[in-house]
Order: C-alpha cells, then sequence, then structure tokens
C-alpha cells in the first residue's frame, strides 16, 4: 500500500464521512509527514485529517504531527466562519438595496459536505448579472476600495472576506464558444433557483443542472493554463452525487455537448469515480477509453497542486522583462498542446487570449 493509495483512502472517508478500512494503515509503515503535505497542496487538509480521525488511536500519525495537522484544520474552520458571517452581512446589505446576489461555487458547495467548516474555503463569488454596476457603486459608497476588474468580475475586501462580483459567471476563452456559453448561462441564472441558509440569512444558489456543468467549467479554465487541487474535483464530485437523480439527465447531456465540454467531463469523471468514490451512475457518459487521459489528469493535479502552484515554485525565470515575456509564453504553449485531450478549443484559444490580454494591459497602461 503506497502514500498515495492510502491519502485517497483518507480523502475519500472525510469526502464521504465514513469510517476509513483500517487495514490499510496496518502495516505501521504509513509515512504522515508525505500525506500531510499532500492534503496541503490539495487544498483538502481538513478533509483528510477528519479520515485520520477514523482510524484507531494505535494507527494514527505522531502526537506532534497531530497537533501540527490540527492547527491547519483550526484556520480552515476559522476561515470559513468568517466567510460564512460576511456572506450574510454582505447578502443582507444588498437585499437592502432590492438587489439579490446569486452566490456561486463556495459556502453554497460546502453545505453538501459532512462537515462544511471543513471545505478549505477561498472567496465570496456573487452573481449580479444586471445589477453589476448598480452593486459596485453601492460598495464605492461604503468607502470599500474596487480592486483590478477583469472581463467578469471587479474583487474587493468585505469586512476582511475576499469578494468578487461577477458580471458574467464564467467565461470561455474561444470567442464563438463564449457567446453560446453566456447564453447558456444567463438562461439558467435568469430562471429558478434554489437556497441555503447561513447565520439565518437565506442566500440564493444556482440550480444543480448549472452547477453540475459551471464546476467543471470553472475548473477546467484553471486546469489548462496553470492547474488545480482536488479540492475542485471534490466539489464537482459532491455536486453530482447530491443531485444526479434531481438533474435532467438528457438536457444536461445535450448542453455539455453543446458547450463542447464531453471531453473533460469524462475525464474528470474518471477521477471521480475511480479516485473520489463517485458511483459510476452520476457521471452521464460512458467513461470507456478515458483511462489514459484520466491518469494524466490525476498525475497533473497531484504533481501541481492547487493551481499549479507546486509547479511555480520549481520554475527558474530568466532574467530581464522580455526573456520572462518569452518563457511564459514558450511554458503556456507547450502546456495548452497537452491540454488538447481534455477540451480542443479552450486549450487552443487560451495562448491567443493571453497574448490579447498582455497587448490591452499595455495600451492601457495597466501593466
Amino acid at each position: 500500500m503506497d502514500t498515495i493509495q492510502r491519502f485517497f483512502a483518507l480523502l475519500r472517508s472525510g469526502l464521504w464521512g465514513k469510517a476509513v478500512e483500517s487495514s490499510l494503515f496496518a502495516d505501521g509503515e504509513t509515512d504522515w509527514d508525505a500525506i500531510i503535505s499532500m492534503s496541503m497542496e490539495q487544498t483538502v487538509t481538513a478533509l483528510v485529517f477528519d479520515g485520520m480521525e477514523t482510524l484507531p488511536p494505535a494507527l494514527r500519525p505522531s502526537k506532534a504531527n497531530v497537533m501540527k495537522w490540527f492547527s491547519m484544520v483550526v484556520r480552515v474552520e476559522q476561515s470559513n466562519k468568517l466567510l460564512d458571517r460576511e456572506l450574510a452581512n454582505i447578502v443582507e446589505f444588498y437585499r437592502g438595496h432590492s438587489i439579490f446576489p446569486i452566490l456561486l461555487k463556495g459556502q453554497g458547495v460546502a453545505s453538501l459536505y459532512p462537515r462544511p467548516e471543513h471545505r478549505q474555503c477561498g472567496d465570496i463569488d456573487l452573481y449580479l448579472g444586471d445589477d453589476y454596476e448598480r452593486a459596485k457603486e453601492l460598495i464605492a459608497s461604503q468607502g470599500i476600495k474596487l480592486g483590478d476588474e477583469g472581463e467578469k468580475h471587479v474583487s474587493y475586501s468585505y469586512n476582511g472576506a475576499p469578494v468578487e462580483n461577477h458580471h458574467y459567471a464564467v467565461c470561455f476563452y474561444n470567442p464563438r464558444q463564449n457567446r453560446i456559453l453566456q447564453r447558456w448561462a444567463k438562461e439558467w441564472l435568469s430562471a429558478k433557483t434554489k437556497t441555503f441558509h447561513v447565520r439565518d440569512t437565506e442566500v440564493l444558489l444556482p440550480a444543480p443542472g448549472f452547477d453540475a456543468i459551471y464546476l467543471l467549467i470553472h475548473a477546467l479554465l484553471h486546469f489548462i493554463p496553470e492547474g488545480i487541487g482536488l479540492r475542485q474535483v471534490c466539489d464537482w464530485t459532491l455536486i453530482l452525487k447530491t443531485y444526479h437523480r434531481q438533474i435532467d439527465r438528457e438536457r444536461l447531456i445535450g448542453e455539455v455537448r453543446l458547450l463542447k465540454m464531453e471531453d473533460a467531463f469524462r475525464t474528470f469523471g474518471y477521477v471521480a469515480v475511480h479516485y473520489l468514490g463517485l458511483p459510476a451512475e452520476c457521471i452521464p457518459f460512458p467513461l470507456d477509453n478515458v483511462a489514459e487521459a484520466g491518469e494524466f489528469l490525476l498525475h497533473d493535479i497531484l504533481e501541481g497542486g492547487n493551481f499549479g502552484k507546486m509547479r511555480e515554485e520549481d520554475k527558474k525565470l530568466p532574467q530581464g522583462k522580455w526573456g520572462k515575456v518569452w518563457y511564459n509564453y514558450k511554458h503556456i504553449h507547450a502546456r495548452c498542446k497537452k491540454m488538447k485531450v481534455f477540451c480542443r478549443e479552450e486549450a487552443r484559444w487560451y495562448p491567443y487570449f493571453r497574448a490579447l490580454n498582455l497587448v490591452y494591459k499595455k495600451l492601457h497602461g495597466l501593466d
């Protein structure tokens, strides 16, 4: 039994709230330092800790390791408390001005976990749609400084919590496919939503049929240029497991194909089924002949860590501004060639998107 197998056994335990099979750890050869490091790199620290806690005391790591690990879990819990508090506050603030944002990802997905406070959180993503500009003005009127504004969102800090206000939920790099994507997203986000409660505040969420595709697209668009951690795959896995009987299967298949995401759905589905324990019936596509691509995806995730940060540390950038630009271009181009197996159109368009974005920043003095 190697470290990776033990790591995934613990992760599945935390993800599904079930006891890990203790016989996997009975030989006393567990490399706990490596497992803790992997959990940090993949931003699933608290989930893997939960799995460890289901082991008999004799099979757990040393007291020193447990205390170090527990301190990380406490930080995850504290971050979630901050986001829960400020999510409730900002939703109430906007509602006071007749704006009703829809929460994307984040704490809404966390509510599906056995222990929501143990999903490692990021920021608060709010879809404002046609109220985007008015919401920006309201935030500015509170003396809050707005950060960088991109094509789809603007960021700011709300009482210490990082927030992104979205005009668009997500954008493709391919302009033609992006037009199709925007029509698809607007149809879903303008229709019936669901809700959950945080600190007695009702928060709007997208419908499960939207999230089943949106979370995959969001993960893929980070994966193509840089990489992702297992947390993103865990989120998508829980959406599919929780709602697969409620989601219109034929509509899901049709929309995945419309958005040219079938290869990505099948490949990510392979990892979700074979490593995270998702029942295969939750994937509406066959997983035949996808093992090679699925193993490549998993290897890239484990090697790069969350958003490819582990790879970034290994980069040795050349000196000089244009040397770095050329190095990054070659790196991006080489990576995107490999990523065509997951989503050909987006992998093909990303280098052009990056180049045009650089030119735009130069012309407008943003770099």
